[in-house]
């Protein structure tokens, strides 16, 4: 096997690629230092894909960066202009008054060029908002025009439009007034034909004509690196119907003729390498072209994924973070896929090579969509719901796992988490089946809960759970007090129950299978349902509530009674 030797024009592509890499192990002072004195500085800045300058920008500062700025190419700029001059789909024009300053100081005619070429219709709606135009008749004296009109050539007069005051910060309204000097200033001296122009015809035109044209040249860029609409980007997490995935998610490589590793986002590499049986999965692909087309999909997919979310991201931090939340789902794709619940690399290499990229994100992407669909149907008609009780009725890991799901992007609850949130994505087969299973024993439970006939149950506030509202109701049932309300019981009258609740052992403390059986029978006949059916639907989760409660009363001595102040299992109150 041979090995095609690379061109000039591609060692020189290497070269650039080399120092990109390294820049990114320095300092932002040393970054800036480097692109400033590098000898080809001019083409290191156009070698940067257009995310990672936007990146790059960020990282040392937009103030800062205002000579590298000047050396940026029309596409770069374009993608700053539409990531940060809009908000969704309207025009931002107080944040678009900062941006366009820092443009025109960094390079004032040829940002005017830019945007009369290339931005146009954003240009017209700008001026539009923030110009008031006059032209002088020849029989018309200037003093008589209201205070604030200025020219350049004694015929076309304009002046600010006031601000609203609850439009911009401070420092935006600044940057606005100097925008539009330096740019009119720059425009004349441009053409001045060009200038009485644009001023000239401003005042008759359709704001929303065309601002609808600029976002649809916006949408246009955008999509052409996965950054599509919200509305259309919701489509990445529809679950895959029957035969979708073999039918319409198969993959056709590009030909392995010209190499495209340079133009590569630095994203694309980094996803790669977040997890150690990808990264071994991608070893396995033995073709070049193959694993370039895969490094592109998957940086147009975090893309695609970002896109969803509505948010830009301005850090290498929050980029990775996608990136990691992309590749759990894959992941979880590759699980669904294979069957297996942890892919080897080789089955994992075989799925990359046969499937779009986001055909396995949606195939991990699908079943937590469903998921979250069941909880978010059940929740408008949940019996604890209708109860006025909160969320936190389910204790923490519950409460967790049914307000991450309740999200608009679903999160998994991870109450070992220590990255600064209990939220994070879901990246394991694993933990869906686990979550799958929580939500089943929820639900299940909520229409027990619905059987028990209880009057009025959310004045507990906070204090009440699932756990110590059922114990407590057997509690007062089997000391005499049942009926269908629910209040704490006297410390006094528990030490009777506490006393049966416990059997002293080799071990410590148990709670005999007797009274497991009497709880299972009390629910029985609170509910009106069979204990094989109650055993069936809930029998899981309510053992594990006894192994919660052995665990919680193991520790008092005997003859003692639990603290009021800390007893999580039972609702009492003092002596």
């Amino acid at each position: 096997m041979t090995t095609r030797s690379l061109s000039p024009h591609e060692e020189r592509l290497m070269a650039l690629a080399a120092k990109r890499r390294h820049l990114e192990t320095l300092s932002e002072e040393e970054v800036l230092d480097v692109l400033l004195s590098d000898p080809q500085a001019l083409p290191l800045v156009h070698s940067y894909p257009e995310e990672d300058f936007f990146l790059l920008m960020h990282r040392i500062g937009p103030d800062d960066f205002l000579p590298v700025l000047s050396m940026a190419t029309d596409r770069q700029w374009h993608f700053i202009v539409d990531q940060e001059c809009w908000e969704r789909d309207v025009p931002d024009y107080a944040v678009m008054n900062l941006w366009f300053c820092r443009f025109l100081r960094a390079a004032p005619k040829r940002f005017v060029r830019f945007m009369v070429e290339e931005e146009g219709d954003l240009m017209d709606a700008w001026l539009f908002r923030n110009l008031e135009v006059r032209i002088r008749e020849h029989d018309e004296d200037p003093s008589d025009f209201p205070d604030g009109f200025t020219t350049l050539d004694d015929v076309l007069y304009f002046r600010l439009k006031p601000m609203p005051e609850d439009e911009g910060s401070p420092e935006e309204k600044e940057a606005r007034e100097e925008a539009l000097q330096i740019f009119i200033r720059s425009l004349a001296d441009t053409s001045h034909p060009l200038y009485f122009r644009i001023l000239q015809e401003m005042p008759w035109s359709i704001p929303a004509e065309l601002e609808e044209a600029s976002l649809h040249w916006r949408r246009v860029r955008l999509a052409e690196k996965g950054f599509i609409p919200a509305e259309e980007a919701g489509g990445l997490f529809q679950p895959l119907r029957e035969g979708e995935l073999e039918s319409r998610g198969r993959k056709v490589f590009a030909g392995a003729g010209e190499a495209r590793v340079f133009s590569i986002p630095e994203q694309g590499l980094r996803m790669a390498s977040m997890d150690t049986g990808f990264s071994e999965a991608l070893t396995l692909l033995d073709a070049d072209h193959v694993l370039t087309d895969l490094y592109l999909e998957m940086a147009a997919l975090c893309n695609r994924f970002i896109g969803a979310g509505g948010k830009v991201l301005r850090s290498r931090e929050e980029l990775d973070a996608a990136g990691r939340a992309v590749m759990g789902y894959v992941r979880l794709g590759i699980a669904r896929i294979t069957g297996e619940r942890e892919p080897s690399p080789r089955a994992s290499t075989a799925v990359l090579r046969t499937y779009r990229l986001d055909f396995i994100f949606r195939a991990g992407a699908g079943p937590v969509m469903r998921l979250k669909w069941k909880v978010g149907g059940w929740y408008k008609k949940a019996w604890f719901r209708r109860s006025g009780l909160a969320l936190s009725f389910w204790d923490e890991e519950g409460m967790g796992l049914l307000g991450g799901l309740l999200l608009d992007m679903p999160l998994r609850f991870d109450a070992a988490a220590s990255a600064g949130t209990y939220y994070v994505p879901f990246d394991s087969d694993g933990d869906l089946v686990r979550a799958e299973g929580q939500v089943n024993d929820i639900l299940a439970l909520d229409d027990v809960f619905a059987l028990l006939g209880l009057g009025e149950v959310d004045g507990m506030g906070r204090l009440l759970t699932w756990k110590n509202m059922l114990l407590t109701l057997w509690a007062q049932d089997r000391l005499g007090d049942g009926g269908n309300r629910l209040v704490p019981v006297h410390e006094e009258r528990f030490r009777s129950f506490f006393d049966t609740l416990r059997e002293k052992t080799a071990a410590g403390f148990a709670i005999p299978m007797e009274r497991k059986n009497d709880f299972l029978a009390w629910l029985s006949e609170r509910t009106g349902l069979l204990p094989a059916v109650l055993a069936d639907r809930t029998g899981a989760v309510l053992e594990r509530l006894f192994l919660d409660l052995e665990e919680e009363i193991a520790g008092i001595p005997a003859d003692s009674l639990p603290d009021h102040r800390y007893m999580r299992f039972f609702l009492l109150r003092q002596a």
